[in-house]
């Protein structure tokens, strides 16, 4: 069955270490490539500045999934390139400056008195597997606050979930991987264009 996928793949992995103990297996790194989002016309005046968002514990570079419904795991020997929060975080603040929601868009840091904050936290960045239908999960908390006041813009939890490719449970690892990676990256795009409608429909 297919809910077996993730751990399969994890004691694949495993196994071939154990069949070649004089050899040291390096670590897989896998990227994230959301496609970009198109221009479109600025709504508000004000200016925006975007901080990164805080990431929750477990997603760190370690690729995690869900074999079970209250166990996260981590596939050995296969990290993600960058800090799944960084990833996320680029792709949110490039996908706000291409629509042009705002005058301007760009680093908190960089602005001197942004009209509004971007904050948020991503909670989930994970292959689910504890079902027949593998997904990649993404699930952020954000909002748009006005910089002086605090006061609410906009804000949701914004969930999306990707369906991993179909493949035999004991297929190879690095195929595995790969697809896990296609599919975060797509849960990536679909999660900004959600985003970016979003706070489009609030501003007109």
């Amino acid at each position: 069955m297919r809910r077996f996928l993730c751990s399969s793949v994890a004691l694949a992995t495993l196994r071939s270490g154990c069949l070649t103990p004089k050899s040291v297996e390096p670590t897989r790194f896998y990227t994230v490539s959301p496609a970009p989002l198109s221009e479109g016309e600025a709504l508000h005046s004000g200016t925006l500045g975007i901080r990164p968002l805080l990431a929750a514990r477990p997603y760190k570079l370690e690729i995690a999934y869900r074999a079970e419904t209250n166990r996260l795991a981590y596939f050995p020997k296969s990290e993600w390139a960058e800090l799944p929060g960084t990833m996320v975080s680029r792709t949110l603040s490039d996908g706000m400056a291409r629509a042009r929601l705002f005058s301007d868009t760009g680093d908190a840091t960089m602005m001197a008195r942004p009209d509004y904050m971007f904050t948020g936290e991503l909670r989930r960045f994970e292959a689910e597997c504890s079902g027949d239908s593998p997904a990649f999960v993404v699930e952020a908390s954000l909002s748009i606050r006005a910089a002086l006041s605090g006061e609410a813009l906009w804000q949701d939890v914004v969930e999306v979930r990707v369906p991993i490719g179909p493949r035999d449970a004991l297929g190879a690892p690095n195929d595995t991987l790969t697809e896990i990676a296609q599919a975060a990256s797509e849960a990536v795009s679909q999660l900004t264009e959600a985003v970016v409608g979003d706070i489009r429909e609030r501003l007109k």
